[in-house]
């Protein structure tokens, strides 16, 4: 039995970035107990083994992880730890974001392959510009509204 959060799990462990996603997601009308955010790879692992689960998920690349070399890029070896954690037959209603800042063509590749959206942090945490993608992916799979969770400016 899961316990879903009916939000967002946000992997990332840039404090400034994270700073970005607090003040972005209550922006867009996300309270602070609809999205959690883990600032390494065993946290996400951790999450995932206590049953915690999510309607989106927004995955940086180069996080802590184990080892040596615990900065490499791993959002590969995440998203497939992530899908892991779920009976085959819910992987598809899974969404997953890269957020990282500079995917390499292997990852592009990767994520084509499997439908996964390429948002970089700048563009994902623009929420004053034209297009408010943050506003959108939490529309979409977080809080559908009839109303937008931004009023538009005069």
């Amino acid at each position: 039995m899961s316990n879903t959060l009916d939000g967002i799990c946000i992997l990332e462990d840039d404090r400034d970035e994270i700073s970005m996603f607090n003040s972005c997601l209550g922006e867009v009308g996300v309270a602070n107990d609809d999205y959690v955010i883990v600032r390494s790879a065993p946290l996400l692992r951790s999450y995932l083994e206590r049953g915690q689960r999510a309607k989106l998920y927004l995955l940086d690349d180069k996080v802590p992880g184990e080892g040596p070399r615990s900065l490499d890029r791993r959002f590969i070896e995440n998203y497939n730890v992530l899908m892991d954690a779920y009976p085959v037959e819910e992987r598809d209603s899974v969404v997953v974001v890269y957020t990282g800042s500079d995917p390499t063509d292997e990852i592009r590749a990767f994520c084509a392959e499997r439908g996964i959206e390429v948002i970089p942090k700048d563009k994902l945490l623009n929420v004053f510009g034209d297009e408010n993608i943050l506003q959108g992916l939490v529309e979409k799979y977080v809080q559908p509204r009839s109303e937008p969770l931004i009023d538009p400016q005069p």
